[in-house]
């Protein structure tokens, strides 16, 4: 291994670390009303806690925000492709925008039938997932570009 990929990949050990990490922090510093909501085992049939929705949206937005620079920054030493970072951030953009609008929508308007859904959308906005997609559908995209050309 030359040393320039040695460095790459520690630079991506060390931002999984990060966003591992992360995890625990953000929950302890970060608004999030929901979390002790859905530990309970009986949340289906508990009505939601009272959400400041401002500041639940800031939180929101905060981990996304950090998740997704991470997230960006590993794709960067993935791939040193700039076309595939500018993809990623576009991407990460679009879904924040989806997201957190019918994020929002369902927590306005949420009977107990849509905490699951509630549940999956905080979960998606929280946790690095699109990095999760991305990094094989790239690979993916490298391959056949490869083998095509």
């Amino acid at each position: 291994m030359s040393t320039p990929k040695v460095l790459r990949w520690t630079g991506v050990g060390f931002l999984m670390l990060v966003l591992i990490f992360l995890r625990p922090i953000g929950a302890e510093f970060l608004y999030d009303p929901l979390k002790d909501f859905f530990h309970n085992p009986k949340f289906r049939s508990l009505p939601l806690p009272e959400i400041e929705l401002t500041l639940f949206s800031i939180s929101i937005t905060i981990k996304y925000l950090i998740n997704s620079i991470l997230s960006i920054l590993i794709i960067w030493l993935l791939f040193l492709d700039k076309e595939l970072v500018k993809l990623s951030a576009v991407l990460f953009g679009l879904f924040y925008v989806v997201l957190l609008t019918v994020l929002i929508i369902v927590l306005r308007t949420a009977t107990n039938e849509e905490y699951l859904l509630l549940f999956y959308l905080r979960r998606i906005l929280y946790h690095p997932l699109l990095l999760l997609l991305l990094v094989p559908a790239f690979y993916f995209y490298r391959g056949t570009q490869q083998s095509n050309g």
